[in-house]
This record gives C-alpha cells, structure tokens and sequence, in this order.
C-alpha cells in the first residue's frame, strides 16, 4: 500500500488534468494565451470563470455533466477516455497536449496556450 501511495505522489501533476483545463483546451471556442488563476482562465481576449459544472466567459455559458459538455454555442462535446468528440473533430489529449484538426493547444504549469 505504500507503494502505491508513494508512486501515486510521485507522478506529474500533469497527469492530473481537471475539468476547467479539458474544458478551456477541448471544448471552448476561443483561441489564444490562458493563465489560470483558481477558477478564472484570463486570456488575450477573454476571462473565463467557472462555477460548479458551469463555464462563463463573454462567449457564453457551458456546461458540463458528467462526460457530456454542451458549449457556449450548443454544441456537445463527449469527452471518452482522453478523446474529446465534437460534431466535426476528435481533439485527444496525451499529457500536457490536446491535439485535433485546429493544432496543438499545450498547457505548461498555469499557462494554456489555445491554437
């Protein structure tokens, strides 16, 4: 059991993505620079707030449930496993990385950066 525990401390904390960073990479509609401060990405041109299962920002309000989020502009997002499967894209994540067909979003310590 000790081990277990001690491997489990050890690993990245990357490896521990939430919600809001999968929401801002995967789901979110805008682009650009993030830093992440609590529960509040500040971006080039947006702040986006999250509140309970919701996400705010001048876009829109989404939400998430369970592993079904609905965007700011209506669309479903189905996060399975570490894919992301929207209307017209699969956007997968591995590690700090979400990739899909608009590129690479990459998220270093609190900074996303959203192609």
């Amino acid at each position: 059991m000790k081990r277990i525990l001690l491997a489990a401390l050890l690993l990245p904390l990357s490896a521990f993505a939430d919600d809001f960073d999968d929401y801002v990479a995967a789901v979110y509609g805008g682009k650009g620079g993030f830093v992440r401060a609590g529960n509040t990405y500040i971006g080039n041109n947006d702040i986006i707030v999250k509140a309970g299962n919701s996400y705010i920002s001048s876009r829109g309000i989404a939400t998430r449930a369970g592993n079904t989020y609905i965007s700011e502009g209506n669309e479903t997002v189905v996060r399975a496993g570490s894919s992301f499967i929207k209307n017209n894209d699969v956007i997968t994540r591995a590690g700090n990385c979400y990739s899909g067909s608009d590129g690479v979003s990459v998220k270093s310590g609190a900074y996303l950066d959203k192609p």
